[in-house]
Parts: structure tokens; C-alpha cells; sequence
């Protein structure tokens, strides 16, 4: 025990001599701020250590998740669109080939690529009301996909997974359009929530970049959320 207390006190002594001698003072000063770093560094490592999993890179762009779901096309669904500081919401069932849904107070109906709109208890046919309506339809989803890079996955506790790709305006437009650009961008991105058991439920869209490059804004967010998959039966044409 004498032996410990003899060289503590004669480190406390080692240090006051050094500290009154500039070239070992610069010395110590030294060892301390690389001794500070290192648990600052530690630290950071520990906190993220006990977040949510994220950022997790797999070696190809295989999905973890499935779209059978979305595929089956039967499910409620609620559509966001959000151009700089406009939003419109869309709000329906799918039945296959067919879609009921409102924008407001407006009723909508749709069969394959046939939209009509309720007007004062008329149905009339109208041009496709859908913004960005690409961005919605399953197949193009798909594609879009599969040619996006991945970027990184994040798991929650409740088990549900965020999975962020990014995708080029040039590969959008020789995806959706058959335009073929050179442009250097910055990349959009797709963000796909599954639930605990890896099926899609929510999609996300940054489409800024594109939209900026289309001229459709500055700042363009799309979101789809999937609820009630396989629930509804059936949905009646308008008389």
C-alpha cells in the first residue's frame, strides 16, 4: 500500500516539475488533448452503438422486402403530395383495376387508365387527376428500384425497417420518359417502411432534384401509405 502511495506521489511530483518546463509542459498538453479525443471518439462510437440499427450496406441491391402486397392491388390508401408549400391528398380504395377516391370534397373514380370525376351527382370523364402519377403505379415503383443505388436501412424497435435509395433525374427520366441526359445531379431518393414482417406499407419520395430540373419546384415530397391490404371487396361503377 506504501509502495502505490509512493508513486502516486511521485507522478503529482514528475508532473509540477514538468509543467515549469515549457518543452515538457507542450509535451504533457499534448498527451492530454490526444487522451481527451480518444474518449470523445469512444463515446460518439458507444451512443450510436446503442441507437436504432442504421446505415447497414448490403453487398447488392437485392430487397429484403417484399411488394406483393402493393402488387395484389387491393388496399386503402392515402397519397400525399407536396409541392413546395401545396399539399393534396388523395384518399381511396384500389380494387385491382379500379379506384374510388376523393381529393376534398371531390369524388373520383377509376378503371385502368379511365378517370371520371362526380360533378353535381354526373360522373364525366377527365383527364388523370394524379400528380406525379408515375410515382404511384406498382410496376414503375419496381423499376424504379432496381435501378436506384442503396443507401442505407434503419431498424426501429417496433421491428419496422426504413429502407433509402438513391436514384439520378437522368435515370427518372429514362425510366418514366425515354429521355436520355447527361445531367450531373443530385440524387433523389426513395424511402420504402415495412412492417415486422418486411412488408411495404409506406412509401416516400425526395424528388427535389427532378422536379427542379422539370420545372415542377423547388422542393417536391411524395409519400403512400398502404393500409387494409386483401380487405376490400369490391367496388361498384358509377351509374
Amino acid at each position: 500500500m506504501k509502495t502505490k502511495k509512493e508513486k502516486i506521489r511521485k507522478f503529482i511530483k514528475f508532473i509540477k516539475e514538468s509543467w515549469k518546463d515549457p518543452q515538457k509542459k507542450a509535451i504533457l498538453m499534448l498527451i492530454i488533448m490526444f487522451l481527451f479525443f480518444s474518449f470523445v471518439v469512444i463515446s460518439v462510437r458507444t451512443t450510436h452503438s446503442n441507437m436504432d440499427k442504421e446505415v447497414e450496406n448490403p453487398k447488392d441491391n437485392t430487397f429484403e422486402f417484399s411488394l406483393s402486397n402493393i402488387e395484389n392491388s387491393n388496399y386503402h390508401f392515402i397519397y400525399t403530395v407536396k409541392v413546395d408549400d401545396n399539399i393534396t391528398i388523395y384518399e381511396g380504395d384500389r380494387f385491382y383495376d379500379k379506384e374510388l377516391f376523393s381529393i376534398g370534397e371531390d369524388k373520383y373514380y377509376r378503371y385502368k387508365d379511365v378517370y371520371l370525376k362526380d360533378i353535381k351527382g354526373v360522373w364525366s370523364t377527365i383527364d388523370n387527376p394524379y400528380l406525379f402519377s408515375d410515382f404511384k403505379e406498382i410496376d414503375k415503383i419496381q423499376s424504379l428500384l432496381k435501378l436506384s443505388s442503396f443507401l442505407s436501412k434503419t431498424e426501429y424497435n417496433d421491428s419496422n425497417k426504413v429502407y433509402n435509395y438513391n436514384i439520378t433525374t437522368s435515370t427518372i427520366l429514362k425510366t418514366l420518359e425515354s429521355i436520355e441526359t447527361d445531367i450531373d445531379d443530385i440524387s433523389n431518393v426513395i424511402s420504402i417502411t415495412t412492417d415486422s414482417e418486411g412488408n411495404a406499407i409506406e412509401i416516400n419520395y425526395d424528388l427535389s432534384s427532378y422536379s427542379i430540373y422539370k420545372k415542377l419546384g423547388n422542393k417536391v415530397s411524395l409519400n403512400i401509405k398502404y393500409t387494409k391490404f386483401g380487405e376490400i371487396e369490391n367496388i361498384e361503377d358509377p351509374k
